[in-house]
């Protein structure tokens, strides 16, 4: 609530208001409540495994119960990130600290996803899972925070209800969509629909589609009257407080059904398959490298809004008059569509099986994909398309100018340190011990794909932004040269390498279709450079053509004057 929907009138817009401090302050009894509910239910846990009483703890055995168990892992990590938002939001001051909590709230909740029923495929349950929850936090926790805050928000209720009502549509879809996604991959067929878990699954559905029409009541009838009866504010707190029974009501059933088993048949065969958590694709070859799929749900819907995004800021920037050029618009789509590929695609789906096609999927995400969105200009066009908010809240426009004035923002789109934030990041990832883990864990993979994304698209824009002085096209230049060199280097690095990249990890699915680890390294190593060079050219390129606008503008304006 502080950080996206309530308003700021106070003259430092970077200090929390009265409202919104006293939202944080909820925030910090509830983050409390949170971390010490977290530390109990992880004693509960740790008792059950054991077989113990919770009052005969053995801390030894406790400290292993955290470290070397998967449940203990997540229980514990969840708990202690509770903590830091507690600890946070007791000591935040800023409109910026509401920002960074509200999102370390929210990756609180990933480790509790490893606790995920088994399906057909572990790793798109658990990833729906995490967004299941998301949604639910956001759309509960929201609700909870407006009925709150209802009297200290005075007049400004109706407009911030309203706001948060768009949110909680969004929510409530998502938590709508992954809870039936995440049931039809445990249920393998209709006869599966039989015993307790369906009888639990039913009547959860039921609570949701029963939210779903309280919250549609809410928007079409309460909110509209906000403004104009005083008594609707009453109205709203009463209804809400059915809503959110029936919430905790479906809340119980959630933990009901996390507690029973689906009983759904596994696809899974061999050893390498247990590895993977999922059927294992054909053998790779021309064909499959188009034909085979995957979808992620984590990376597929962020394509899709993407691409949506901007399209739909396009058509909105050509009503207001904006002449928006059609090859932005072809790099943006062009990289949308290999984004899509490159997380969903035959890189995606053999990147955990062979080096070649994790170090493809690399390239791709880390240096085509981030170009060409570069070369669409996304900021301009957000900058022209988004509309100010006139209350002081943050928004998606103002969180970008926000996050684009912040110290360590300025610094990293400086090329030299974007290109060495780059050559490092790569680095450490290919030749150290690091990659093990990243190819092997579900959470590794995505922090990967959005780390390697992000890391390129800096480096991108670094290279791409005009360059307003000499000086920094000398810094582009070196930057451009240290990258290639990283590539050349690191590729005849891998190919001439004797011990393999990832660790242990390609030897224990092994060597699958014929194909040794040890031979397909080198073509790893082929990619790394080889695969660059197009999208390093296209940097050259875009540097080349903006030093000679550059360099065109400063004559003309010389001329002028």
């Amino acid at each position: 609530m502080a950080s996206l929907m309530l308003p700021h009138r106070a003259p430092d817009r970077t200090a929390l208001d009265p409202a919104a401090a006293k939202a944080v302050l909820f925030a910090a009894a509830a983050a409390s409540v949170w971390a010490v509910s977290g530390a109990i239910v992880v004693t509960f846990a740790y008792s059950n495994v054991a077989g113990s009483s919770p009052s005969s703890i053995n801390g030894g055995d406790m400290v292993q119960f955290l470290t070397r168990f998967d449940l203990g892992r997540s229980l514990g990590l969840s708990a202690f990130l509770a903590l830091i938002v507690a600890t946070g939001c007791w000591m935040a001051t800023r409109t910026l600290h509401a920002g960074i909590l509200t999102l370390l709230s929210l990756l609180a909740l990933l480790p509790l996803t490893v606790t995920a029923h088994g399906a057909s495929n572990h790793e798109a349950a658990v990833n729906l899972l995490g967004l299941h929850l998301i949604g639910v936090t956001i759309w509960t926790g929201g609700l909870a925070a407006l009925v709150v805050l209802r009297k200290t928000l005075g007049e400004d209720f109706p407009s911030v209800a309203q706001r948060y009502s768009r949110i909680a549509g969004v929510s409530y879809l998502l938590v709508l969509v992954t809870g039936i996604a995440g049931a039809l991959l445990r249920l393998n067929s209709a006869s599966s629909l039989e015993g307790t878990y369906a009888i639990l699954l039913i009547a959860k559905t039921a609570a949701a589609l029963l939210l779903g029409a309280a919250g549609w009541y809410q928007r079409r009838r309460i909110l509209t009257r906000l403004a104009s009866r005083a008594a609707s504010g009453r109205a709203f707190a009463l209804f809400a407080g059915y809503e959110i029974l029936i919430m905790a009501f479906t809340f119980g059933l959630s933990v009901a059904l996390g507690r029973t088993s689906p009983f759904a048949d596994s696809a899974i065969q061999t050893a390498a398959e247990s590895f993977l958590g999922a059927a294992l694709p054909p053998e790779p070859d021309a064909l499959q490298w188009l034909a085979q799929w995957r979808v992620d749900v984590v990376w597929a819907p962020v394509a899709a809004l993407l691409l949506g995004w901007y399209l739909r800021a396009v058509r909105k920037a050509r009503r207001q008059g904006l002449v928006w050029p059609i090859p932005r618009t072809a790099a943006w789509v062009l990289g949308c569509a290999l984004f899509l590929w490159a997380t969903n695609g035959a890189p995606a789906v053999y990147a955990r099986l062979l080096p070649s096609m994790f170090v493809t999927g690399q390239v791709i995400l880390g240096l085509a994909v981030p170009v060409l969105f570069a070369l669409a200009r996304p900021a301009s066009l957000a900058r022209h398309t988004l509309v100010p908010r006139p209350d002081g809240s943050l928004g998606i426009r103002e969180w970008l100018i926000c996050t684009a004035r912040l110290t360590v923002t300025g610094k990293l789109v400086h090329p030299l340190p974007a290109a060495l934030l780059y050559v490092g990041f790569h680095g450490v990832l290919y030749f150290t011990s690091l990659l093990g883990p990243v190819v092997s864990s579900n959470a590794g993979r995505i922090t990967s794909t959005g780390a390697t994304l992000i890391i390129g698209y800096l480096l991108s824009h670094a290279l791409l932004s005009y360059p307003p002085s000499p000086d920094a096209v000398k810094a582009k230049l070196a930057a451009l040269l240290t990258v290639l060199a990283f590539h050349i280097t690191g590729g005849i690095a891998l190919t001439a390498r004797e011990s393999l990249i990832g660790g242990d990890w390609y030897l224990l699915v092994g060597d699958l279709w014929n194909i040794p680890v040890t031979t397909d390294q080198p073509i790893a190593g082929l990619i790394l450079w080889g695969a660059a060079l197009p999208p390093l050219l296209a940097l050259a390129i875009g540097c080349r053509n903006l030093v000679g606008t550059s360099a065109r503008n400063l004559v003309h304006g010389a001329t002028t004057r």
